[in-house]
């Protein structure tokens, strides 16, 4: 290819071809040296955050709670972040309540990754609370919690209606209880499970459902019907509530009893004696009474 001539626009486009891949060359170098990767935009990275009654780290897990009682207390946010673009980049917490804050700090960072823990202390009274973590006017985590009650839940009356049904027949199970907790607005959650044990063994297919409650006394009712071929005897129907962690259980026994088998007197005679022929479909009074009674009696 020796002594071929280049037409000269074909050398000014070499030319400006070498000079950019020697530019983008020279930027790569100058990224690397800067930092190696280029800078991600994502910023600050929160790992991991909750809120905590310890001011160890090391035992911060345990201290954890969905919900905390009302008083004067203080309480750390526990955070684990990374991605600090440089040493000395700050994160804002901010603790706020019902959306509105009422304490805030600006936290330098030592490292690109770490953890830290911030505190507040103050007369926590009860509601819904949140602690935001900010960096670069960005909302990088948040972390929510429950000032309340301890929750609780106790079963002050019960009573099981009739307390004598025949295979088949229906009982009503009636529990009056008190509860307390943390409630957002609409009510404080309340699992509810019966079911109906005989001998020691669960002899129906347990009822349950879930229902939001007001704090202070409840009463909650339910029925159900026994199944045709339901064995005479003693049976015991079970109660169980739960809320937040809270249990309690009440039973109450009941009888399923033996179906009767109706006899009929039989009755001769136009007046109830004397021809020997046996009447059909009557009865006096009297006898329809002991008929009754002894049905009843059982």
């Amino acid at each position: 290819m020796r002594g071929m001539t280049v037409p000269l626009p074909v050398v000014f486009l070499l030319v400006l071809l070498a000079a950019g891949s020697g530019a983008f060359v020279a930027r790569l170098f100058s990224g690397a040296q800067d930092g190696g990767a280029p800078e991600r935009d994502g910023g600050i990275h929160i790992l991991g955050a909750f809120v905590t009654e310890s001011s160890d780290l090391r035992e911060g897990v345990s201290g954890r709670s969905r919900y905390y009682a009302p008083g004067s207390r203080s309480l750390y946010c526990y955070v684990k972040y990374a991605g600090a673009a440089r040493r000395g980049e700050t994160l804002d917490i901010v603790w706020m309540k019902n959306g509105e804050a009422f304490e805030q700090r600006s936290v330098r960072l030592a490292e690109p990754r770490g953890e830290l823990l911030d505190s507040c202390s103050r007369d926590f009274d009860g509601g819904r609370y949140e602690v935001r973590l900010i960096s670069g006017e960005r909302l990088r985590g948040s972390v929510t919690f429950m000032v309340a009650s301890e929750p609780f839940v106790r079963i002050a009356e019960s009573s099981v209606v009739p307390g004598a049904v025949f295979p088949g027949g229906r009982v009503t199970v009636s529990v009056q209880y008190d509860l307390d907790g943390p409630d957002e607005g609409n009510g404080i959650a309340v699992s509810q499970r019966r079911f109906v044990k005989r001998d020691g063994l669960t002899v129906m297919e347990p009822v349950e459902r879930e229902v939001k409650a007001s704090r202070g006394a409840n009463r909650d009712s339910i029925r159900f019907r026994l199944s045709e071929d339901a064995v005479p005897g003693e049976y015991e129907v079970v109660t169980v509530l739960r809320s937040n962690g809270a249990e309690d259980r009440v039973s109450e026994i009941f009888r399923v009893r033996e179906r009767p088998v109706a006899t009929y007197p039989e009755i001769s005679g136009e007046n109830g004696a004397g021809s020997g022929k046996k009447r059909r479909g009557g009865v006096t009074l009297d006898q329809l009474d002991r008929l009754l009674r002894s049905i009843y009696s059982k």
